[in-house]
């Protein structure tokens, strides 16, 4: 099922989500959600999807395989990530800016600075520990992402916002 989105300025967009329990990620319910969310980012063109863009203000989102590595998943997969109750530390003091949007935002673009390189904590799907290096577009991605879960917004970061059509 597509789900609609939420935009700004809905306030639950900036606050932050909560952790998810192992039988809370287990549940139907939260299955269900995940299944929903990744048709609902691909429909909407996105890369990335975080729980509480879909109304569900809960530490899960998704990222699309476009933004993953090919080595990442095993040769052939097309598994798209799912991240719940995600974590981010730097792993080098590069930071670069870079041009962002957002479901959440229709119609604005801005320069975000964010780490080149973060290490990345969460649980997969199914509850499991899920801990790797990510560097590029996915570490870009994953910012994103886990920003929104704590209640941050891109425009929150940007150093610079204009309109696109």
């Amino acid at each position: 099922m597509i789900l609609p989105l939420t935009k700004i300025p809905t306030p639950s967009l900036h606050e932050p989500s909560q952790a998810l329990t192992k039988d809370e990620i287990l549940s139907p319910k939260i299955q269900k959600l995940i299944q929903d969310m990744i048709p609902t980012m691909y429909r909407e063109k996105g890369i990335g999807l975080a729980a509480p863009q879909v109304g569900v203000n809960v530490k899960l989102c998704v990222i699309g395989k476009e933004a993953i590595p090919e080595d990442f998943f095993p040769k052939d997969s097309t598994k798209d990530l799912v991240l719940i109750n995600p974590t981010y530390k730097r792993t080098g003091k590069r930071v670069v800016q870079e041009t962002e949007g957002c479901l959440s935002v229709p119609g604005k673009q801005g320069k975000v600075k964010r780490y080149r390189q973060v290490h990345v904590d969460a649980l997969d799907e199914q509850g499991n520990p899920l801990s790797f290096e990510a560097g590029g577009y996915l570490a870009h991605v994953a910012q994103h992402e886990t920003d929104h879960l704590n209640g941050i917004v891109y425009i929150d970061k940007a150093e610079t916002i204009w309109e696109i059509e």
